[in-house]
């Protein structure tokens, strides 16, 4: 994995950044810290997710965590919490 540092050596975006955390907002809707799922794809279907997501007006982050939620609903998978519109 590349690790990219801010100036001044630190790779930690805390450090860089203060008011953010890693994560960002809870997902689950109750404060804790949500994980952090890493995904490996083909340069070919990453710019097609980018473009997906671009299509939507979304992040690719919003973008994928929509799709897996939608499929996991599909298959009959409880997924809490469903997305509100401001979560798209």
């Amino acid at each position: 994995m590349t690790v990219i540092r801010a100036p001044g050596g630190t790779a930690d975006p805390a450090r860089r950044h203060p008011n953010l955390r890693p994560g960002g907002k809870s997902l689950s809707k109750d404060g804790t810290i949500s994980p952090v799922v890493r995904v490996v794809v083909s340069k070919v279907t990453r710019d097609k997710v980018k473009a997906a997501a671009a299509a939507d007006g979304v992040s690719v982050s919003k973008w994928l965590r929509r799709t897996i939620e939608e499929t996991l609903a599909a298959q009959g998978q409880a997924s809490p919490p469903p997305f509100t519109e401001g979560d798209r």
